[in-house]
């Protein structure tokens, strides 16, 4: 789940942080993987549009202090952010896991034997429905709960077949959690 932090300045229209270079980074970054680690699996996780973190954060004074205090994400809280950052922002998000699925896509058609990149879209369309999956902290991170949902779908994800594999993980946030228990017959997908 890389490129938060490139989507909150992605208002600044900097080539440092637009889509084709966010994908150019994530394919180099599998490539020194696979020449530096043998026999390795790559899980990639999509990044959500995280102006509802924002969105949330307006809906609690203290949320609201914390943002203009620590200015965490300049094109979402900052003093002269916009609505116009904000859809910047999202566009970018839609943008950086479609061509993330091209990487991903690369990466699989290589066949390798002792390589794997595999997405996790559990995280392609969360939304924030409430406080408690952000931070108390800084209201912008992920809080401890949420780590826990998050490592728990993974493992499910990991185990799962592509066309299994949980698509939303609010959904799982609301409804509760099933662990898949591996036996002899299940591997890593």
């Amino acid at each position: 789940m890389i490129g938060a932090n490139n989507l909150c300045v992605a208002c600044y229209n900097s080539t440092d942080n637009s889509p084709s270079t966010y994908a150019q980074l994530m394919n180099s970054s599998l490539a020194q993987i696979y020449h530096s680690i043998p026999r390795v699996r790559v899980n990639v996780l999509p990044m959500f549009n995280i102006t509802q973190v924002y969105y949330w954060s307006q809906t609690n004074e203290y949320c609201k202090r914390i943002w203009r205090l620590l200015d965490e994400c300049p094109c979402l809280s900052s003093h002269s952010s916009t609505e116009t950052d904000r859809r910047l922002v999202n566009q970018n998000a839609v943008e950086y896991r479609s061509l993330l699925d091209e990487v991903v896509q690369y990466w699989q058609s290589l066949n390798l034997e002792t390589f794997a990149v595999t997405l996790q879209p559990f995280t392609d369309s969360v939304k924030i429905i409430n406080g408690i999956l952000t931070s108390d902290f800084d209201c912008f991170h992920p809080s401890y709960i949420t780590h826990g949902y998050l490592g728990g779908v993974l493992w499910n994800s990991m185990l799962l077949p592509p066309d299994q594999k949980p698509t939303n993980v609010t959904q799982i946030l609301t409804e509760g959690l099933e662990f898949v228990c591996p036996d002899r017959n299940t591997f890593l997908q």
